[in-house]
C-alpha cells in the first residue's frame, strides 16, 4: 500500500501521535525522506495559510532550496523532487508532503490568516510571467 499525505496524517492521528510503530512504518515506507520530514515538522517549517472569507487553504513547507506549496489531497508539491522523482515513479511522495502530513496530524504548523485578495499573489508567486505575444502571431 502506498501512503499519501492524508493517509499518513490519519495514521498518525489514529495512533495518538508518532508512536514507535508509526515511526518505524514511515521510515520503512520513506527511507530517504522520513528523517528530513521530521526535522522540518519539528523545527517549525510548515505553515498553513488560511484565506478569508473563502476559507481556502495553502500549505507552505520549507525545503533545502526554498519554500514549496503542498496540496496534500492531490498529492502535489511544486519542488523539483516531486517533478522528477514522484511523477517519474521513483518514489511515492516528496519529503515536503510527508512533513506537511506529520505537521497537520500533530498540530505542528504555523497558522497564517490572509484576505482572499492576497491569494493570487501567494499561489501564483512561483509561476513564470507569460511573455507578450510576438508580432505576427
Amino acid at each position: 500500500m502506498i501512503l499519501r499525505g492524508p493517509e499518513i496524517r490519519d495514521m498518525v492521528r489514529r495512533a495518538g501521535g508518532l508512536t514507535e510503530d508509526v515511526k518505524e512504518a514511515l521510515r520503512r515506507e520513506f527511507p530517504g525522506g522520513f528523517d528530513r520530514a521530521m526535522e522540518v515538522a519539528f523545527k517549525g517549517g510548515v505553515r498553513r495559510i488560511l484565506f478569508k472569507p473563502s476559507r481556502r487553504i495553502v500549505w507552505i513547507v520549507k525545503g533545502r532550496s526554498g519554500e514549496y506549496q503542498v496540496m496534500p489531497e492531490a498529492p502535489f508539491c511544486d519542488c523539483n523532487d516531486f517533478y522528477f522523482r514522484v511523477i517519474g515513479g521513483e518514489k511515492p511522495i516528496c519529503y515536503h508532503i510527508l512533513a506537511q502530513a506529520i505537521s497537520e496530524a500533530l498540530g505542528l504548523f504555523e497558522e497564517v490568516e490572509l484576505g482572499d485578495s492576497e491569494y493570487e499573489g501567494i499561489v501564483g508567486k512561483s509561476l513564470p510571467k507569460p511573455r507578450p505575444p510576438e508580432e505576427g502571431f
